[in-house]
């Protein structure tokens, strides 16, 4: 048995049988953290990987080519990515849960930048991309932390008085007018999203300005989807810097758009339409989703 194993489980015997979480995800993902004992043969066992676009030679555990900056294994780091934006969403909308249920999330999101980083991070754009990432759950973070305050203020009998001391400084106050960002919030209720978007230069913050920009994106994404103004929605697309973040984005709408062509049965377009998708893998699976829909047709 592996020696690092088995001392994980010697430490929960002697502890009363109990294994902590982050021990857990080391047994369960020995490979990754190299305590599998047949790692070692399977890695010996393969060749020099060398990168399709320029042919240098693959080095260390980074995904990123040194020489062209190729991305290998692009489809796992999208599906890393997803999985991190929905950690980060995830965290956002914490309600309900126990101080362990908290911290554990924000492990989890540490541990998927970690991991992010240490395949794709020598890319400038992935690098940007994560920090970003990180400066957003740190903002999270902190409007939680503020909120939680709060609460311990009212819990210790204080509400009472804190409504009267706000009620009596609005009254002697004069009436104060909107910040910026209060004004794109009620925009963003009103779903007026061209005066949010006139105000974004506004925002000095880069946190605050990000997520303003990713929400008004999506809500336009969402409108024109809705309204099946699919090339519309591209073109908002073509604006995201990110071009992981774009590429991604392209294939979803253009998913949709194919998927509402086939149920119309108009399969040429629905070809021409697939031929835009640069991921090979998902254009061979709409074609193939195509042709079994003509097949059914006839």
């Amino acid at each position: 048995m592996n020696l690092d194993i088995q001392k994980i489980i010697d430490d929960a015997l002697a502890g009363g049988g109990n294994i902590s979480r982050q021990q857990i995800k080391v047994t369960v993902n020995g490979k990754r953290m190299n305590l599998n004992d047949n790692d070692s043969d399977d890695d010996d066992d393969d060749g020099p990987v060398k990168c399709p676009r320029c042919g240098n030679i693959k080095s260390g555990i980074s995904n990123i080519c040194d020489s062209c900056q190729y991305i290998f294994e692009s489809d796992l780091l999208k599906s890393q990515l997803e999985e991190l934006r929905g950690l980060i969403t995830e965290l956002k909308n914490f309600r309900k849960g126990t101080p362990d249920d908290y911290n554990e999330l924000l492990t989890d999101i540490d541990s998927q930048i970690e991991t992010i980083t240490m395949s794709y991070g020598n890319n400038p754009e992935i690098k940007s991309m994560l920090q970003s990432h990180a400066k957003e759950k740190e903002t999270i973070v902190k409007a939680h932390k503020s909120k939680k305050q709060m609460s311990g203020i009212l819990s210790k009998g204080l509400l009472i008085f804190t409504i009267l001391g706000i009620t009596t400084y609005i009254m002697q106050r004069p009436d104060k007018a909107p910040t910026t960002s209060e004004k794109i919030e009620q925009y963003i209720k009103e779903k007026n999203i061209g005066k949010a978007k006139a105000l974004l230069p506004d925002i000095t913050g880069f946190a605050e300005k990000t997520n303003f920009q990713a929400t008004l994106q999506q809500m336009e994404l969402d409108s024109l989807i809705g309204a099946k103004d699919y090339d519309g929605a591209l073109e908002v697309v073509n604006l995201e810097p990110s071009v992981i973040e774009r590429d991604t984005q392209i294939e979803k709408i253009l998913t949709i758009e194919i998927t509402e062509l086939i149920k119309s049965k108009e399969f040429d377009k629905a070809r021409k339409r697939v031929e835009i998708i640069d991921d090979t893998y998902s254009r061979d699976k709409l074609k193939e989703k195509i042709s079994l829909a003509e097949k059914l047709k006839k």
